[in-house]
């Protein structure tokens, strides 16, 4: 949180994917209704952005579910299926809903190892639960750089359902049985101006309960996700 031209600063770390979330249009309720702060966006990954967290860098951010430490707080914000992602020339491509398993010999292209191993490893177990091991050949940083290596029929993936909306062509999105959800969770740091935070993440959440992009039976922004 920085401090100039007698305005607030705040900025906001978030996941590409978030663009797909209506972060536009967050960000334009932010400015309306805290008129007085200035947010600055800034697009990483889920590890950088709990470590530039952590380091004060960012005040507020949004990541792939991850385990976050000592002095961060976070909340689920939204959770959502999976879809196949897959090329319109695709065999499968003409069906409305798919058995994983029928994609046993195709290529799959995984979101990376290195960036997020929880998201990695739970594509993998996708995969397993539906009775086979993927062939992963390929790997990407940032979910539209999978779904344009896809677009560009280079096998195919498991996405959360929100980059349907990714607007990339030659693309289907198909909905399949499964029970692991994609999950995005908040966070901020608990160091420095916690009480002018939680109440940014408060109208940050209940701004997306209003618009039924999230659904919290008992919403409780103190209450830490553990």
């Amino acid at each position: 949180m920085q401090q100039s031209d007698s305005r607030t600063h705040i900025r906001i770390g978030f996941v590409g994917s978030m663009m797909y979330r209506n972060l536009a249009g967050l960000l334009i309720g932010l400015k309306q209704y805290f008129p007085d702060i200035s947010f600055d966006l800034t697009e990483a990954n889920s590890s950088e952005i709990i470590l530039e967290t952590d380091k004060g860098n960012i005040d507020i951010g949004f990541i792939h579910i991850n385990q976050v430490p000592a002095g961060i707080e976070s909340q689920t914000l939204i959770s959502e299926p999976f879809l196949i992602c897959l090329h319109e020339t695709h065999p499968g491509a003409n069906k409305t809903m798919m058995n994983l398993a029928e994609f046993k010999n195709d290529n799959f292209i995984f979101f990376s190892r290195a960036v997020s191993p929880s998201y990695y490893e739970m594509l993998l177990s996708i995969c397993v639960s539906a009775g086979f091991f993927p062939r992963v050949n390929d790997e990407a940083k940032h979910w539209l750089s999978i779904t344009s290596m896809v677009s560009q029929n280079l096998g195919v993936s498991i996405v959360p359902s929100c980059m349907q909306y990714c607007g990339l062509p030659n693309l289907k999105f198909l909905p399949f049985e499964h029970t692991q959800q994609s999950v995005t969770s908040i966070i901020w740091s608990v160091k420095k101006d916690l009480e002018l935070k939680r109440h940014i993440v408060k109208f940050i959440m209940e701004k997306m309960l209003t618009e039924q992009l999230i659904h919290h039976k008992d919403f409780n922004i103190n209450k830490k996700r553990q």
